[in-house]
């Protein structure tokens, strides 16, 4: 009997074994491997880690001042498209290359050690296995990359590059050859450009110079081989 019961378990065993398969639900990259052939395990034992290939997601920090320029996506719904996003590794990638998202997610709380709003872009074929990505870089699990997204478009601003908007928001020019100190209004900055919503006259001639002693009506002389930045008014949209 013992012999009988032991080969029924044997069996039992062997057809349980062919019936058995591990497949994961989606098309995965294995990251790690956890057992190996002849490994004996439960069903709460970890045999794998695998992340899916279909998207990657970036995670973006960005002050909470700067929220209202983007726009996350609607998730669950797919009724509204989330921004723009261009992600680069700048130190491994050629000049001009860049993988295209969009952002889909806000996670709830500020980051406790930045305070910034913590972000989530979705990054389609990150792998580059299909068309039209064939020719780009790969995206790596646990790299740097740095992210640019495209803003709302901002409409009746001067844009100005940054280094000419001077101590407590205001800017040189240049009328009838005095100096006038100009108090703007500063809607949003990047790490090139200030745009201006009010204080700033489109063709005012902006003082691109630094000049030592600065007064009020103090006399300028314009000089035409150092020429002098004009602002130029018009919409913005990469902030």
């Amino acid at each position: 009997e013992d012999v009988k019961a032991a080969r029924a378990a044997v069996d039992q065993a062997q057809l349980e074994l062919e019936r058995t398969t591990v497949e994961a639900p989606f098309d995965a990259h294995i990251l790690r491997r956890d057992v190996n052939v002849g490994s004996q395990i439960s069903p709460n034992d970890s045999i794998t880690r695998l992340v899916g290939t279909e998207t990657y997601w970036v995670s973006i920090e960005l002050p909470l001042s700067k929220m209202r320029w983007v726009t996350v996506g609607d998730e669950e719904r797919a009724k509204r498209a989330g921004s723009e996003v261009r992600v680069r590794n700048r130190g491994a990638w050629p000049e001009g290359v860049y993988r295209t998202g969009s952002l889909f997610r806000r996670v709830g709380a500020l980051d406790e050690g930045t305070r910034m709003v913590r972000l989530l872009a979705s990054i389609p074929d990150p792998l580059a296995r299909e068309e039209p990505n064939r020719d780009k870089p790969p995206l790596v699990i646990g790299e740097f990359v740095e992210a640019t997204i495209q803003g709302r478009q901002l409409e009746d601003v001067v844009r100005l590059d940054r280094e000419y908007v001077r101590k407590n928001d205001t800017v040189w020019t240049m009328q009838d050859g005095e100096l006038q100190i100009n108090d703007v209004e500063i809607v949003l900055q990047n790490a090139k450009h200030a745009y201006i919503s009010s204080g700033l006259e489109d063709g005012a001639q902006v003082v691109t110079t630094n000049i030592s002693t600065v007064v009020e009506g103090a006399d300028l002389k314009r000089n035409d081989d150092d020429e002098q930045a004009s602002s130029q008014s018009e919409e913005g949209n990469d902030p």
